[in-house]
């Protein structure tokens, strides 16, 4: 019992300063906020931080690795309710929309963290490609069980859409972002066989025959100025 007291004082202070982070790192960068700031915003001192994070370095890994956590709780949340396949990824598809919705949005922490590591070697950028891996599996699963063949094209459409709507939901209206890409999610739901399904007139165009082998062929749909130069 004796132990217990300073265990629990230290790691009151480690929650204490990864909070702090967390929350700097978030709404103002992460190269642009110092040790200094954050031991004193947390009210520790230097050396009680070096006693947990060894380093910035470590410090920036952990709140990475918080972010990733909360995003699969609110994913495996969506998941265990047992719903059909469809209705799970509608329900993600919603968790997002009310991220992008709530106070203090900033857009995504890992696209975030990955302009400010560019650097594909280094751990946080390495920490974002998993993060990222990790959605893209998980979604792509889902649009199998919900009739995609084959899936991997939708799920990268999924992962491109929220991307679009993160990077969009903190300079725009954030409720029309979340409103549009809810839209994006549906329609991409009921549409199973992507470019694959009725091509409908682009077909006809014998620009949009090229257009849409291409589509095809690299499992992406036409961007603006492709639809652009289809227009009468």
């Amino acid at each position: 019992m004796g132990r217990s007291e300073p265990l629990s004082r230290t790691s009151e202070a480690r929650s204490r300063l990864l909070a702090t982070a967390t929350r700097i790192f978030y709404t103002e960068g992460i190269h642009s906020v110092g040790i200094d700031r954050i031991v004193t915003e947390a009210q520790v001192t230097r050396a009680t931080l070096y006693r947990h994070f060894p380093g910035k370095e470590e410090l920036v890994l952990s709140y990475l690795d918080g972010v990733d956590q909360a995003i699969r709780g609110q994913v495996n949340g969506a998941l265990a309710e047992g719903r059909p396949a469809g209705e799970s990824l509608l329900a993600i598809g919603r968790s997002i929309a009310g991220d992008i919705r709530s106070p203090g949005f900033r857009g995504c922490a890992f696209l975030n963290a990955a302009a400010e590591y560019p650097d594909p070697a280094h751990p946080a950028h390495q920490a974002v490609l998993a993060h990222r891996q990790w959605f893209l599996e998980t979604v792509t699963g889902l649009l199998e069980q919900a009739g995609h063949t084959p899936p991997e094209p939708a799920g990268r459409h999924f992962v491109m859409l929220r991307d679009g709507a993160m990077a969009a939901g903190c300079l725009f209206d954030p409720e029309l972002i979340g409103e549009t890409f809810l839209h994006g999610v549906d329609g991409l739901l009921r549409n199973p066989a992507g470019v694959r399904g009725e091509r409908g007139p682009v077909a006809d165009h014998p620009l949009g025959q090229g257009l849409l082998h291409r589509a095809e062929r690299d499992g992406g749909g036409l961007d603006v100025e492709e639809q652009g130069q289809l227009a009468p």
